[in-house]
């Protein structure tokens, strides 16, 4: 229970639901009947390139863990 309260935990939650939104949105298009070689490299370049910026902007998901474990450690501090 410990660990799975900690922030540590949450916050890598956050990574790994935001960098799977992504990779489920990619495996989509790439599972169209009207996908080229060249649109299907351009897709996936993107995808990496948003996934890297989840470094210097976090998505969602992480935005709300951070909101959860601020709030969880405000509340262990009373």
């Amino acid at each position: 229970r410990k660990k799975l309260c900690s922030p540590e935990f949450v916050f890598d939650l956050g990574v790994k639901c935001d960098s799977l939104e992504e990779l489920s949105l990619l495996s989509e298009q790439l599972q169209q009947r009207s996908i080229t070689i060249p649109l299907a490299d351009e897709l996936i370049r993107r995808s990496i390139r948003r996934i890297e910026s989840m470094k210097e902007k976090p998505g969602p998901m992480m935005t709300e863990a951070k909101s959860c474990a601020e709030s969880m450690m405000m509340k262990s501090t009373r």
